[in-house]
């Protein structure tokens, strides 16, 4: 969800390579014949000769599927959230005019130094791939340029328990930059177990915003009704699918 865009250009300074095979990608992880021509090229193009890349597995929490997958395709909606709940500085806005006027395209800041565009170039019920674009730029630091490719697959499961989902992440960095790309990934063993900590930390966002909905859908709505950072429009549709009965 939001934190998807921040991963990508963080892994700039804070890399440590756990490399998704080529390979994988050919047998399935990457549909390179659905994808369109534009999105085929970009995405190839960085998956074949990464600077730098990771996978993280497993990642599991509760959620509706319903919920899930709306905060997924809606990210600009999904980072108000955050923001009106406090957890974050996150700003997405759809920006059309990114890769030809895709409706599926974005602006996006972290409010700490990372910002870009990106563009969801696959999805299908256990899927979605991401391409990113843009630069990290910190006091002290040389800007970095880097275009990306994040593929999440996920799948909800429901048992006596309840309804969770279960997250794998891969995530494929090109630098622009050469020296920087050469650093990064010198420095991959001293800096691997802060990538984890990162990392961990980014995507507690999304399962925090996930498990309070599903654990108490009323009393979620209910901190979020008349936040000026959430538009009308998509909060009452969100409404819809978070309590269908209330």
């Amino acid at each position: 969800m939001t934190c998807l865009f921040r991963l990508a250009l963080l892994f700039a300074l804070l890399a440590w390579i756990v490399r998704p095979s080529w390979a994988d990608s050919e047998n399935g992880l990457i549909p390179f014949s659905r994808l369109t021509g534009d999105a085929r090229q970009v995405v190839e193009e960085i998956v074949r000769d990464p600077t730098l890349s990771r996978e993280i597995k497993g990642l599991k929490f509760w959620s509706r599927k319903e919920v899930y997958e709306y905060l997924l395709d809606h990210p600009d909606f999904a980072a108000a959230i955050a923001r009106a709940l406090g957890l974050s500085e996150y700003q997405i806005v759809r920006d059309a005019k990114f890769f030809r006027g895709a409706d599926s395209s974005y602006w996006g800041t972290d409010a700490r130094g990372a910002t870009g565009h990106f563009w969801v170039v696959y999805g299908d019920e256990k899927k979605r791939i991401f391409f990113l674009e843009g630069t990290y730029n910190r006091k002290w630091l040389p800007t970095i340029f880097a275009r990306g490719v994040m593929v999440l697959t996920f799948q909800h499961k429901a048992d006596g328990e309840g309804s969770s989902v279960e997250n794998d992440l891969y995530g494929y960095l090109k630098i622009e930059n050469t020296f920087i790309a050469l650093l990064a990934k010198l420095l991959q063993p001293i800096m691997g177990g802060a990538m984890d900590r990162k990392m961990k930390q980014t995507l507690s966002l999304g399962a925090r915003i996930s498990e309070e909905a599903y654990r108490d859908p009323i009393g979620f709505f209910k901190k979020l009704e008349g936040s000026p950072e959430l538009p009308q429009q998509e909060l009452d549709e969100f409404r819809r699918i978070l309590c269908p009965r209330c």
